[in-house]
């Protein structure tokens, strides 16, 4: 019965990594003197959105790209920030 246990437990941390995944680590803003503007999402698995915009501020161009983490690293980055938080709160 534990090999089974083992597998729920390691399914549910699977679950969890994937929504954890696509949750917006960091957003950043670059503007040129020219007015144009560059916006880059980056999420907690690596991947990213990269938008140009003009300076009308129409969207010109939109790149993704691929995560660069896969899925175990994810729950091992996920299992750390869960770490930090609960040494933070002492």
């Amino acid at each position: 019965m534990g090999q089974h246990s083992e597998k729920v437990e390691y399914r549910r941390k699977v679950i969890n990594a994937e929504l954890w995944a696509k949750k917006v680590k960091k957003m950043e803003m670059i503007r040129k003197k020219s007015g144009k503007k560059t916006w880059e999402t980056l999420y907690n698995d690596g991947s990213s959105i990269i938008e140009h915009f003009g300076k009308d501020g129409l969207a010109n161009k939109k790149v993704k790209t691929d995560a660069t983490l896969t899925i175990d690293e994810c729950i091992q980055e996920m299992g750390r920030e869960e770490a930090d938080a609960i040494i933070g709160r002492y």
